[in-house]
């Protein structure tokens, strides 16, 4: 610190004597030659300057002033060149050099010389370009722009709130579990080392209602005391649906879960309202499908119906009024335990295809409806099915409960080299299709076998529906 005292208080006694020994008519000494000043390579933050060395100089000093006019270096050096950094992009300084004589020496100190030097701008980012989809929500994708590590965005909604914001380095923001509805998201690239942010860039996408996962459970029905498999299907907004819940189709329970409100959380969102201001009864009433009962007559309200679990397991419980003038008091169930269950076990297979494998070796045309398959779970995706063409033959496929399908990639089949595939290929993978009813479909699958230098050919083409 003492050192750098002393050479500012040095710099600045050398500047005043310098300009005090050019300007004196007292100082009759000759001045020593200006320098030659030379401005070398600069960028955005940095300027150098370089001069050639003056006779009878015993060192320079120099000083860069910013368009205020406030000197951001100051000091003397020895050396015949400098460079000065932490600058702004794009500003003209103001550089003065001048060389020192000594002072007790023979040549005086001359007016410092000065010259202006610009640093270089910053050089804008390229503007994002955005493509939104609707992806488990919305997606916002965009290209990389060339010299960017980050992106500022900013998601809102069509009330213009903001949804979420940030600063990321992907080129992608995905956001899920809102409302249905148009979201905009600004981009702004974000500069750095020479590179200033780019415009901001901006999309729209709109998110719509998807499905997350379906289960296959138990209905349970407390007027009629009895059971039956029923399908329900979770959705995206948090809205569910129990298809044909007693068991006729098109008549379904559908409902929302609104996990905020914890004094009621639960809403049937179809059916209608009913006000029984003779019986002094309200309830939300939802048709069956049957003649009796013709309708559940619940009442969904402060968490009299309630629904807990996930794509795992769980139950749905509907408090409802059932007999005549709301005689009784009871529970519709809905339950469900790991998904697997509902689609393992024995099948009834139909098979409708063909197959050259006979003793003949000829194409023969089958559809036989009383093969049976089975299905066993493996782990929490795995499973192996048996039965499909030949016994004690499994292939092992992966579930999806998301989609409802069962991917079965191509594997061996038996022992003799066949290939179990898709027919349109031996490379293509067999998509089966887990259907509402709790079927399973397993389409256009085929047996294929290579002939060296001939290719391949299949010997067995054909869907089988597996039925519980």
């Amino acid at each position: 610190m003492k050192h750098t005292k002393t050479i500012a208080m040095l710099l600045s006694l050398a500047c005043s004597i310098g300009f005090t020994a050019c300007d004196s008519d007292t100082d009759l000494r000759e001045a020593l030659a200006q320098p030659s000043v030379t401005q070398g390579n600069s960028n955005y933050q940095s300027l150098s300057f370089s001069w050639e060395k003056v006779g009878n100089a015993i060192q320079y000093g120099y000083r860069l002033i910013d368009p205020n006019g406030r000197a951001v270096k100051a000091d003397v050096t020895q050396k015949t060149s400098v460079q000065i950094t932490g600058l702004q992009p794009a500003t003209t300084y103001t550089l003065q050099v001048w060389a020192f004589a000594c002072m007790d020496g023979d040549y005086s100190t001359p007016p410092a010389i000065t010259l202006t030097a610009t640093t270089a701008a910053l050089e804008k980012l390229s503007t994002p370009t955005i493509i939104a989809s609707s992806e488990n929500g919305v997606t916002f994708r965009w290209d990389a722009v060339p010299n960017a590590l980050e992106y500022s965005y900013t998601v809102t909604d069509s009330d213009g709130a903001t949804v979420i914001s940030g600063i990321t380095g992907d080129t992608f923001i995905q956001i899920s579990g809102y409302p249905d509805g148009d979201y905009t998201i600004s981009v702004t690239a974000l500069g750095h080392d020479g590179y200033s942010q780019s415009d901001t860039a901006t999309a729209t996408g709109t998110i719509l209602v998807y499905e997350v996962y379906r289960v296959n459970g138990t209905y349970h029905s407390a007027e009629l005391n009895s059971s039956w498999t029923a399908t329900m299907v979770a959705f995206s907004d948090n809205t569910y649906s129990i298809l044909a819940f007693y068991g006729v189709e098109g008549y379904n329970l559908d409902f929302s879960v609104n996990t905020s409100n914890a004094a009621d959380m639960f809403a049937i969102t179809n059916g209608e309202y009913v006000n029984d201001t003779a019986a002094g009864y309200v309830t939300w009433q939802v048709p069956t499908g049957l003649s009796e009962p013709a309708m559940l007559i619940a009442y969904p309200w402060y968490n009299y119906c309630y629904f807990e679990g996930n794509a795992k397991s769980g139950s749905v419980n509907i408090g409802c009024y059932n007999g005549a003038n709301y005689a009784n008091w009871d529970y519709d169930t809905f339950t469900w335990d790991d998904n697997m269950s509902a689609i393992t076990g024995t099948f009834t297979n139909h098979f409708s295809g063909g197959s050259s494998i006979n003793d003949s070796w000829t194409w023969e045309n089958i559809d036989a409806d009383n093969w049976i398959a089975t299905i066993e779970k493996l782990d929490d995706e795995t499973v192996e099915i048996d039965g499909l063409f030949w016994t004690d033959c499994p292939v092992y496929g992966i579930v999806d409960f998301s989609t409802g399908t069962i991917t079965i990639e191509p594997q061996e089949y038996g022992t003799a080299g066949y290939v179990f595939a898709s027919g349109d290929g031996p490379e293509v993978s067999v998509t089966a299709t887990i259907n509402q009813d709790g079927s399973i479909t397993v389409p256009n699958f085929a047996m294929w076998y290579y002939f060296d230098g001939d290719g391949w050919y299949y010997y067995t083409l054909g869907t089988s529906t597996l039925t519980k």
